[in-house]
């Protein structure tokens, strides 16, 4: 008389072979987690990319990390810029922090100068244009590679948080791109391109301006924008792991 396999036995070992096998198919599988904390107590999930990895979300800490407050910068008074470290939220509406995270100026990434940032968590760094380079690289180069960092979905359908087009999204990344636009502070600070453009700070000064990345909806490309930054502009920060 045969003996009847166990149901949860068998099913235990199908498990097992959909694991291996996923993993021997795919092995640059991107790996989540959540373990970061900044000193504000805000947690962060974080993503595998190639040898790197990189929160998969905005900052959005207030305080550099020997707890000293970063000056917020609001639209309805004059901030001094350029040097002092300023933060704000787009459109001065604090809901944003939990979806798009902070938008800092510049001065932030460098506090003393050009010197190491003392903003990110400690173990994790603001990203150079070289460490940028490495992660745009790895998936594909610069013409395709924003779509794979991008979310995917429209703001038009209540899919994303994307505006049409949101060409060549498929977030295949982890990055998981938001647009959380930008501000500006050239003569007063005001909001702008927030569901079309995502701008993150890269911790490299060329001669002349600091350097950025720049992700858009109508376009699967991402473009360093070394030439048009300016060091009183507001920006997304993403870090990457020491």
């Amino acid at each position: 008389m045969k003996k009847r396999i166990n149901g949860s036995f068998f099913n235990y070992l199908i498990m097992c072979f959909l694991y291996f096998f996923l993993s021997g198919c795919k092995k640059d599988l991107n790996i989540f987690t959540r373990q970061v904390k900044d000193i504000d107590g805000n947690q962060y999930t974080t993503v595998t990319i190639g040898t790197q990895v990189w929160m998969a979300e905005n900052l959005k800490v207030t305080k550099f990390n020997d707890g000293t407050p970063i000056e917020y910068a609001s639209s309805l008074k004059s901030v001094k810029g350029w040097p002092i470290p300023n933060y704000g939220w787009y459109n001065d509406d604090p809901t944003s922090k939990s979806v798009f995270g902070a938008l800092y100026n510049y001065r932030v990434v460098h506090p003393k100068g050009l010197v190491q940032n003392s903003i990110a968590p400690k173990g994790w760094h603001i990203p150079s244009d070289e460490e940028w380079n490495t992660l745009i690289s790895y998936l594909g180069g610069n013409s395709i590679a924003g779509g794979k960092m991008k979310s995917i979905g429209n703001l038009d359908m209540n899919t994303g948080l994307w505006c049409q087009p949101n060409t060549g999204a498929t977030n295949e990344s982890g990055f998981s791109a938001l647009p959380g636009g930008a501000m500006s502070n050239l003569q007063s600070i005001f909001s702008y391109n927030q569901g079309y453009d995502g701008c993150w700070w890269s911790s490299t000064y060329t001669q002349w301006n600091p350097s950025s990345y720049n992700l858009q909806s109508a376009t699967a490309s991402i473009t360093n924008e070394n030439n048009s930054a300016f060091n009183s502009d507001f920006m997304s920060i993403r870090c990457i792991k020491d």
